[in-house]
């Protein structure tokens, strides 16, 4: 079952009022440095969306860092998750958001794409059971505890989900082929209810799959064999401009003249 240690800034608000119905909050829109904005970017937030989580590296627990980002990209918040004995401990902060309660969900699939953050697939439920059991007992794996938000936009929330591992190969690992993600809505809900549906998505923050499955490559073409030295060509295109070369007019061929024969002399006739 999750046990669950939640703080905020301000609790005003929040407890003691099960009668009254909860007005939808929207979320204030933060203005993001530009380092917070590029820490987003670099965080996962966005398609393809891929990276997001930061895996320690050091000795110690295994430990992931999940950055939160909004429906623009910025920054809103922080999810560390801790492997411990009995599932993963979640340490959540955010600011900039509307005061009040807020839905906490893990879902199935490791994308943020943004505006709406429904590529993150489902509610987390490796059990296989369908949400709307009527034998059902407890919270499914990916229901979470609400996060409380004081009246400057900012809380925080620590617990423990039982129900989930960063181990590789279990079914309700959040590092698994597809990794998973965090999401922050709008209506907050109690972690125990069958229900999942907890309004739209306000932020949503990637858990990568620790070994991603790489995708089959496609078969290289087969090069062309070069020519030889002597054959080779090249590449320049060069725009040659022919001139015609006349055909020469068949000429008149030049005949020398013969001079007339002349006429013989008769023997004994004098010459005039």
């Amino acid at each position: 079952m999750v046990s669950a240690f939640l703080s905020s800034t301000r609790q005003s608000g929040l407890s003691g009022q099960s009668g009254r119905p909860r007005k939808e909050a929207s979320m204030r829109r933060p203005k993001a440095s530009t380092a917070t904005i590029a820490a987003a970017l670099l965080g996962g937030g966005l398609a393809a969306c891929g990276g997001g989580s930061s895996p320690s590296t050091g000795p110690g627990p295994d430990t992931v860092s999940v950055p939160l980002v909004d429906a623009q990209g910025a920054q809103v918040g922080t999810a560390v998750l801790t492997a411990t004995g009995t599932g993963v401990r979640f340490h959540v902060s955010v600011n900039d958001l509307a005061p009040g309660g807020h839905g906490f969900r893990i879902t199935s699939v490791g994308r943020c794409d943004s505006p709406d953050f429904t590529t993150a697939g489902a509610v987390l439920d490796p059990s296989g059971d369908t949400v709307q059991a009527a034998n059902r007992l407890g919270h499914i794996a990916g229901a979470l505890p609400d996060l409380p938000v004081g009246d400057d936009g900012r809380g925080t929330a620590d617990f423990v989900d039982d129900l989930v591992t960063l181990d590789r190969g279990p079914a309700s690992s959040l590092r698994g082929p597809q990794g998973s993600a965090l999401i922050v809505t709008v209506t907050a809900a109690d972690a125990t209810a069958r229900s999942t549906t907890t309004g739209a998505r306000l932020a949503c923050g990637v858990v990568s799959p620790e070994a991603a499955t790489s995708p089959t490559p496609s078969p290289s073409p087969t090069p062309s064999p070069s020519p030889s030295p002597s054959l080779r060509t090249s590449t320049t295109t060069v725009t040659v401009t022919r001139t015609a070369t006349p055909t020469p007019a068949p000429s008149t061929p030049t005949h020398t003249p013969i001079p007339p024969t002349p006429t013989p002399t008769p023997i004994g006739v004098p010459t005039p």
